[in-house]
């Protein structure tokens, strides 16, 4: 994902430098369904900083941390079959079946 942010322009950081860096960020997207905005990360957030939690369930936002610290953060369920069906199927018709594939090539005979 790094490497795609920097190819667009975007700027991105590894998780080591995001407590010196995510005060300077307007705007948030989080890609990861593991709890990487904590409490702690998410009080070096400005108070205005919109967060947008696109991680699948439980999606990598402490909400409950965000709502005590006044930040508006957001998970928008389902928002790429919503807002590009098409493409999100398929994305997931390509991506499926090798993974399908690999699970059953794990199990025993």
């Amino acid at each position: 994902m790094r490497a795609r942010a920097y190819v667009e322009g975007w700027e991105s950081y590894p998780f080591e430098r995001l407590p010196e860096e995510i005060g300077r960020a307007d705007l948030i997207f989080n890609t990861v369904p593991a709890l990487v905005l904590t409490s702690e990360l998410l009080s070096f957030t400005h108070p205005q900083v919109l967060i947008i939690d696109l991680a699948s369930h439980p999606g990598g936002t402490d909400f409950q941390a965000a709502q005590r610290l006044n930040r508006r953060a957001i998970l928008p369920p389902g928002l790429p079959g919503k807002v590009a069906p098409k493409t999100a199927g398929e994305i997931l018709a390509r991506i499926y079946p090798p993974l399908i594939a690999r699970l059953l090539e794990r199990l025993p005979n």
